[in-house]
């Protein structure tokens, strides 16, 4: 078992046993939110380093609201404290210094919303905003996910980019766990690392979250539709978890290849019935 599926799918597990479900809300690093739309709240995601995450006033003006500043280096966050040798040496194993990933992100606290194990409304929209600095890196290894809707072992979508392999195209895609493994079911180009940089750029998606082909996701880039997705939106028998992460994710580097430090700021996601209510 590799990448997503052998980090992602033992992380879950290993935080409520080791951790009782220790959120990183501590040190005033929670991105706790809610917004009207939704309520939704996040917390930081417990392999994001603490010092790699800020909440600050918007530097371009364009939000009053305080927005989420992310960063990577290439050095990892490892999961908290543990008791004994054996969880110590586990849990490297099955965290992102053990897969060569880095991250800053935030996930949708399911465990606080009471919201565990429980699926997305069938019908739902999203949107948020998203700033990449103008020398925002290519990477020349691993993949990056800027945001993603998550099972616990796959994402169920996500935006991502494949470093080198990619040149910096930005994709949407599906997953499914095979043999171990995460691999993409359908993958379609919606912009570019190059086209983000320098702006903001509002995600507005609207999906229908089906296992079959009468799943819908429907994207628009500042108000341009760039992606009408007819097919499956959730991974099969995994229906039942869904949350939203966003973020810089740099997952499954080469170690051989170093890893350019980056920045992102993004604002706090909004949830609602209908394109009107998840408006900025």
């Amino acid at each position: 078992m590799s990448g997503y599926a052998k980090f992602e799918g033992t992380q879950l597990m290993k935080n409520l046993i080791t951790f009782g479900i220790i959120s990183l809300v501590i040190s005033g690093c929670v991105a706790g939110t809610s917004n009207s739309s939704s309520n939704l709240k996040f917390k930081l995601d417990e392999n994001t380093r603490p010092q790699d995450y800020s909440k600050i006033k918007d530097p371009t003006g364009t939000f009053e609201e305080k927005v989420h500043r992310f960063q990577i280096t290439s050095k990892c966050g490892s999961l908290q404290r543990s008791d004994t040798v054996t969880d110590i040496i586990g849990l490297m194993e099955s965290s992102d210094c053990g897969e060569n990933s880095v991250r800053s992100e935030i996930a949708e606290d399911v465990w606080e919303d009471n919201r565990l194990g429980e699926a997305q409304p069938t019908q739902r929209w999203y949107s948020w905003n998203v700033y990449l600095p103008n020398d925002y890196p290519i990477q020349n290894t691993g993949k990056l996910l800027l945001a993603q809707f998550h099972n616990s072992e796959c994402p169920h979508l996500s935006f991502t980019s494949r470093g080198g392999e990619d040149n910096g195209r930005l994709y949407y895609e599906t997953m499914k766990l095979w043999k171990g493994d995460c691999k993409a079911t359908a993958r379609k180009q919606i912009t570019s690392i190059q086209n983000l940089r320098g702006k903001w750029t509002n995600f507005t998606l609207e999906m229908i979250w089906k296992n079959n082909e009468t799943g819908v996701a429907n994207l628009w880039l500042n108000g341009e539709q760039v992606l009408a997705h007819r097919g499956p939106t959730l991974t099969l028998k995994k229906e039942n978890k869904n949350y939203l992460k966003v973020g810089i994710y740099q997952c499954c580097n080469k170690k051989s290849v170093a890893i350019k430090p980056a920045n992102a700021m993004f604002t706090t996601p909004k949830s609602g019935p209908t394109r009107e209510s998840v408006q900025y």
